[in-house]
């Protein structure tokens, strides 16, 4: 039995409880309408909330690109690849319009001063910038390289650094601040747990506090995951938290390499791909005597889209090393039968691969000969950024090929349709066939000089 006393000491405990349950409810209202949030550090700060009614026709606004039809004015976009790819070339070039206002690969440019926060490799933007004005003859100012490493992980200090130093520079330049560029999302976020939402919560939380802080637009350098099908490594929401998202990808066998927008937020573009190719530089020669070169991003017809996730197979990476030996077409044949005998393979294998790579537009046929798809026609941009304000003439390659119409159809395996990017013309002569390439053909990559199909020697990331 429970005495009254104590009857009376739990109903008194019960009506405090019922009165704290009671107030709750206000309690929560009141922080709602004084706009009282959580910090950081569970300590709670007061500010204003931006908002807006959804039918003010006066809010309306028509995003402010950075650059067209790419990336918007303080945003966020998140560039990765493999490495190798070419993607840090690419960032360096997109900064070096910014910087110079100048157009980018046919589309306008926000011009403005930029931030390079080199925290991989201090070097390495130096000296590919160095690159980039021997190339195209002209200056890169308005770059300001932050060679200290930069957390963007472990507190706020370095995101404060970041934005006091764009202050300064703007205040000194009397310029606008519109691109940071963070190379890599791995080395300014060190410590954090890639695949983490909670520790890359905090990193994308300081990023864009940094992109409302200076409004300029924030680029995260990223590496791919091991499969590339998925998309970038680590935490899948880091997608969800950009404003742009472009995929850098290269065919080793041909140099060509491709930036493809994978999303777009506020923008059309999704899909867009954007082909490139890295022309090396010498830049002069080491202690050893050695040359010293660098790359610089050539634009070129974007290539055709693999299938994802599927590499070229040993057999035909052979076949294109076989092709790229020299600039005439060969009978299938022949490289059928030197396939077989250096890689003892099948010759069906090698047939299958011939075929796999013409629909890849990698090779085209004619008359039983087989060849690497190229073109000889610098792109538009390309001549633009040497200098030249004429109206380039495209002009596609053509190559005069012998065969006899009997050595062509001697093997029925060698008679196939033609491509439909060639034309062929006879003149009157039955042993000669001039093909003309499409327009829209890939140019493969040549690194070095005219004739030079090496691959360069400098350091690509």
């Amino acid at each position: 039995m429970i005495d009254a006393a104590t009857q009376e000491r739990f109903g008194r405990n019960r009506e405090v409880i019922r009165e704290l349950v009671s107030n709750t409810v206000p309690i929560r209202r009141n922080l709602v309408a004084s706009n009282v949030v959580v910090g950081d550090n569970d300590d709670t700060t007061t500010r204003r909330l931006k908002w807006e009614w959804a039918t003010d026709e006066t809010a309306r606004d028509v995003p402010d690109e950075l650059v067209q039809g790419l990336l918007v004015r303080g945003g966020v976009s998140l560039l990765y690849g493999d490495s190798n790819s070419g993607k840090t070339f690419l960032a360096l070039d997109i900064a070096a319009a910014v910087a110079r206002g100048a157009q980018w690969f046919d589309r306008h440019v926000e011009p403005g001063l930029v931030v390079y926060l080199a925290s991989e490799s201090p070097a390495s933007p130096r000296t590919r910038l160095q690159a980039y004005r021997t190339a195209f003859k002209c200056e890169t100012p308005n770059i300001v390289i932050v060679s200290s490493p930069v957390d963007l992980f472990n507190g706020d200090g370095d995101k404060d650094d970041i934005v006091n130093l764009v202050k300064e520079i703007e205040g000194k330049t009397h310029k606008t601040c519109q691109f940071i560029i963070a190379d890599t999302l791995a080395r300014v976020s060190a410590g954090a747990n890639e695949n983490s939402g909670e520790d890359m919560g905090r990193v994308i939380k300081r990023v864009d506090a940094l992109r409302e802080a200076t409004g300029a637009h924030v680029m995260l350098i990223h590496h791919a995951g091991k499969d590339q099908a998925k998309g970038a490594r680590g935490w899948s929401g880091l997608r969800a938290a950009v404003d742009t998202e472009i995929e850098v990808t290269a065919d080793d066998a041909t140099g060509l390499r491709c930036a493809e927008v994978t999303k777009q937020r506020d923008i059309a573009g999704k899909g867009t791909r954007i082909g490139f190719q890295l022309e090396q530089v010498n830049l002069g020669t080491t202690k050893w005597g050695e040359p010293f070169t660098s790359c610089v991003v050539q634009p070129t017809n974007a290539p055709v889209k693999q299938t994802r996730n599927k590499r070229v197979s040993e057999i035909g990476g052979a076949i294109v090393e076989f092709l790229s030996q020299g600039d005439t077409a060969v009978k299938r044949t022949n490289v059928v039968n030197h396939i077989v005998e250096s890689h003892g393979c099948l010759r069906q294998s090698v047939y299958k691969q011939i075929e796999a790579l013409k629909a890849a537009g990698r090779l085209i046929e004619f008359a039983g000969a087989v060849r690497l798809v190229k073109e000889t026609a610098m792109s538009p941009e390309a001549d633009r950024r040497q200098g030249d304000t004429a109206t380039p003439v495209h002009r596609p390659a053509t190559m005069t090929e012998g065969i006899a119409a009997s050595d062509a159809s001697s093997n029925p395996e060698d008679l196939s349709p033609m491509s439909p990017t060639v034309a062929q013309a006879t003149n009157g002569d039955s042993r000669q066939t001039e093909v003309q390439m499409s327009p829209m053909s890939p140019l493969p990559y040549r690194g070095g000089d005219k004739g030079d199909n090496t691959e360069p020697r400098a350091n690509v990331s």
